[in-house]
């Protein structure tokens, strides 16, 4: 929502990848970009560091101006999360 109403992103892919050693899920979208940095204190940033960390992950965004922003949390793979998409 946000790469849209404040990035103006007309693009927004996300993808998710989980193997035996971990899973990663990244968004990334072709927005205005922003200033990470100066971001790091406000509430979309402290909420989704805290969303990762509450699963055992690390979030790194990555961004810059015309060139849109790339979100990844990367966070470790369970038993349980492996048999389920096995379908078992």
């Amino acid at each position: 929502m946000n790469a849209i109403k404040h990035g103006n992103a007309s693009q927004i892919s996300i993808s998710l990848a989980v193997s035996l050693s971990g899973g990663m899920l990244t968004i990334t979208d072709n927005g205005s970009g922003f200033d990470v940095a100066r971001s790091e204190s406000g509430l979309g940033m402290r909420t989704m560091n805290y969303r990762a960390r509450v699963i055992n992950g690390s979030l790194v965004v990555q961004s810059s101006a015309e060139e849109g922003t790339i979100v990844t949390c990367l966070f470790p793979a369970t038993n349980r999360i492996m048999r389920t998409s096995d379908g078992l």
